[in-house]
């Protein structure tokens, strides 16, 4: 019996376009990413983690891209945060009916700093309807670490058999599900609230 719902933030509850910042970096080091992806995901990892402070993640960005001169801090937040683009319609009264239905509900976000900061100041009360928030940066672990799940059963006493996590990556439903939570692998898609409770709690009555 599902008792708890673990979400993913970015993809899930809030909507992102990752290309929007890839642009706006481009712009500002007038060059496009001359790196790796294994290096640009190091690099965001480590940030996402909290391995690194702001300003050497910022410097190691802009090293990545050769560059050589200045940019203000600001200008280089506003171009690292324009990516973020709300929490969707439903997110609020969705979280909203599942506490009143009883469900014990939590995020689960790989999120650095800069975005946490953005995110909290321009929506503090959703988060006041969750139980328990783990942010990658804050807790040290990402997702699809095996310790990261661990540590968010341990913290909240959930029974994973009793959990569903909810993420649009399916590398992170896959490493969630080796530590027994039920999973499921979220499609991004202009969801109404009805929609999406029809989804879930189909989901839930599956594992009843």
């Amino acid at each position: 019996m599902i008792k708890n719902i673990l979400f993913d933030l970015g993809g899930v509850l809030y909507k992102v376009d990752y290309r929007e910042t890839a642009q706006k970096l481009a712009d500002i080091f007038s060059a496009t990413m001359e790196f790796s992806q294994e290096k640009e995901l190091s690099v965001i990892a480590e940030y996402e983690k909290g391995n690194i402070s702001t300003d050497v993640f910022r410097q190691e960005i802009s090293s990545a891209f050769h560059y050589e001169g200045n940019v203000e801090n600001t200008q280089f937040d506003h171009a690292w945060n324009v990516m973020l683009k709300g929490f969707y319609d439903y997110t609020e009264p969705m979280l909203n009916t599942l506490t009143q239905k009883g469900y014990n509900i939590a995020i689960l976000s790989n999120i650095n700093k800069l975005h946490l900061e953005h995110i909290h100041n321009e929506f503090p009360a959703i988060f006041s309807v969750l139980h328990h928030c783990f942010f990658s940066c804050n807790i040290g672990h990402r997702k699809p670490e095996s310790s990261c799940f661990r540590y968010v059963l341990d913290e909240c006493g959930w029974n994973p058999k009793e959990t569903l996590f909810v993420d649009d990556a399916l590398r992170h439903c896959k490493a969630a599900a080796l530590e027994h939570i039920h999973t499921l692998h979220w499609q991004s898609a202009p969801y109404s609230v009805q929609e999406v409770l029809s989804i879930l709690l189909e989901v839930i009555e599956n594992h009843d």
